[in-house]
Formats: structure tokens, C-alpha cells, sequence
């Protein structure tokens, strides 16, 4: 099979998992299976398979921490293996487009301070309603 194919069924089975046909779990055994063997045609599969379901695995309360894990041993393989850069970029896509939670949590705080500073600055008149009479 060529890598395009590949491609397109783990897009599907992704899908898949998401809509809850296909089990979590096994996506997640796919995806360990993946990361066992961290040659470029399987870190391609694995990145797509993380951009695609990737964050319904980790918001999902039953398979969040065995994905943080999967995430956290992809990102040490990556810096332990001398990859190409393509798949540097691959592999940092799919870690960042899973965990934006994260950095998401981080730009909020960070964003709530300074919140009640642009009320301040952008407040102006809006005018009240009346009612009519009747």
C-alpha cells in the first residue's frame, strides 16, 4: 500500500473515532503501534492521525491521560531521532493542534488580566431601550 492510502484510512478510522463508531481505545493502540515503530512513513501516519482525532482523544476524559502519554513519548522520540525537518514540523503540528488546550489556558489567564482594561478603553454610550406605550 502506498502512503496515500494509508493516509486517507487513517483519516477515515479517525473520523471514525471522533463520531464514536470506531472504539478510542484501538485508535489509541493504532497510534502506540505507530510510535513503537518512528519511521518517517509512520510518523507521517501518526501526525495525521493526532491532527485529525487527536484532540478528541485528550478533551475525552476516559482516553485523556494514555493520550497525554502517547503525546509526551512522541515529542522525546522526536527530539531523541535525527529526523528530517518535514517531519520535525509534522510531528510539532500535530503535538501543538492537540494540546492548544494548553497554550489556550495560558493565553487566557494572560488575557483575563487585561480584560477589564479594554472595557475601560472601549466603552462608549449605548443607548437604553424604551418601551412604547401601549
Amino acid at each position: 500500500m502506498t502512503l496515500e492510502s494509508k493516509i486517507k484510512n487513517i483519516r477515515f478510522i479517525s473520523e471514525l473515532t471522533k463520531f464514536k463508531v470506531f472504539p478510542a481505545n484501538y485508535a489509541l493502540i493504532d497510534l502506540k503501534k505507530m510510535l513503537d515503530d518512528f519511521s518517517p512513513f509512520n510518523v507521517e501516519l501518526a501526525s495525521t492521525m493526532l491532527e485529525c482525532c487527536g484532540r478528541f482523544l485528550y478533551r475525552t476524559p476516559l482516553t485523556h491521560e494514555r493520550t497525554a502519554n502517547l503525546l509526551e513519548i512522541m515529542m522525546r522520540k522526536k527530539n531523541a531521532l535525527h529526523l528530517d525537518n518535514r517531519l520535525v514540523m509534522l510531528v510539532e503540528n500535530a503535538y501543538y493542534s492537540v494540546s492548544a488546550l494548553i497554550m489556550s489556558s495560558l493565553f487566557s489567564f494572560s488575557f483575563s488580566l487585561a480584560y477589564p482594561l479594554l472595557l475601560l478603553s472601549s466603552r462608549r454610550a449605548i443607548p437604553q431601550r424604551r418601551s412604547l406605550p401601549l
